[in-house]
């Protein structure tokens, strides 16, 4: 996700029952990674709505995303939230992609892996 050095890769063994939300941030920008291993979905949104930044659980589907911020309920397909205060607003969607690591290394040089640092 995102062009060119600022690519970054999230490796699928990071992703289980117990893990399903990552957050991170990359280029300026702060991130709601979401993976459910079950189902193989999967979603990248900014995580900042009206200059408010939302800390995100797994919802009690997996469809859903729960801001833990306000209480509000995210569909992870279409990123709005369809419950709560903030129903109706809309995530950021940020591309991404599930590919083998070569792929992605060979499509992104430059990309870091997550919890890894850049090198210069």
């Amino acid at each position: 996700m995102l062009p060119g050095s600022q690519a970054r890769a999230y490796p699928l063994e990071l992703f289980n029952q117990d893990t399903k939300v990552l957050t991170d941030r990359v280029a300026d920008k702060d991130l709601v990674v979401y993976r459910d291993k079950a189902s193989e979905a999967s979603a990248v949104f900014e995580r900042v709505v009206e200059g408010r930044e939302l800390s995100f659980k797994a919802g009690n589907t997996w469809t859903t995303l729960e801001d833990t911020t306000t209480g509000s309920t995210w569909n992870i397909v279409t990123g709005k939230a369809v419950a709560g205060p903030l129903k109706g607003k809309t995530l950021e969607r940020v591309p991404h992609y599930q590919i083998y690591w070569f792929g992605f290394a060979d499509f992104f040089p430059g990309a870091t892996l997550f919890g890894e640092k850049a090198q210069n």
